[in-house]
């Protein structure tokens, strides 16, 4: 069975298009931004209890 889209919904989706477009070509600012600051792995594993080389695949 063949589902097709509403004339509404994908206006709505062209317009998020050609908004993200202008936003990475730098002429819109983003509504919204997430900045991943990085994990310190190292430090996760040493508060479990476990090293990198393969503990974890035999728990």
């Amino acid at each position: 069975m063949t589902k097709t889209m509403s004339d509404e919904t994908f206006a709505e989706l062209m317009l998020s298009v050609k908004e993200g477009a202008l936003i990475l070509r730098g002429k819109l600012p983003p509504a919204s931004e997430f900045v991943h600051t990085g994990t310190d792995v190292k430090a996760i594993r040493e508060k479990i209890g476990i090293s990198h080389k393969g503990e974890m695949i035999k728990r």
